[in-house]
């Protein structure tokens, strides 16, 4: 999906409107089920970065199940943190606002989040809450582990 001019310059409404749209594309894709949310915890670099693997779409359904994922991983002290987003069709406002405290609550720690593969339907949403600017995007496993090394 193309967007004309900035997302930021969108009004309102536009936004609703580019909502409603990436929400359909996203229900066209998957024939409209919902399928159930996971998330996949797996420790890299000697447990000093975690890689959360998220399946499912992010929504105000689903997002706890993030929340809690990224919680519970900060309580044991990492703050590297990677978001395997690939697998993922869509995510709603809240969840990135999910993702947006995670990445508070890491560089508060000293630490680094780094987003990975999100499709066009996650990356538009990010893009269009102006998130492409606080986020590090990654395009493969191996760039985001560079990018915390960074």
């Amino acid at each position: 999906m193309t967007l004309d001019g900035s997302p930021s310059r969108l009004p309102r409404a536009g936004r609703a409107l580019l909502y409603v749209r990436l929400r359909a594309q996203c229900l066209d894709r998957t024939g409209g089920d919902m399928a159930e949310f996971t998330v996949e915890v797996d420790a890299v670099d000697g447990g000093s970065a975690v890689f959360l693997r998220c399946r499912g779409d992010i929504d105000a359904h689903t997002c706890d199940e993030l929340e809690k994922a990224v919680d519970g991983t900060l309580d044991g002290g990492v703050t590297r943190v990677i978001v395997d987003l690939t697998h993922v069709g869509y995510t709603s406002s809240r969840g990135l606002g999910v993702l947006i405290r995670a990445r508070t609550l890491t560089a508060a720690g000293g630490g680094r989040l780094v987003l990975v593969n999100p499709n066009d339907v996650v990356r538009a949403a990010i893009d269009v809450l102006g998130f492409n600017a606080v986020f590090d995007i990654a395009a493969s496993d191996q760039e985001a582990l560079a990018l915390l090394s960074a």
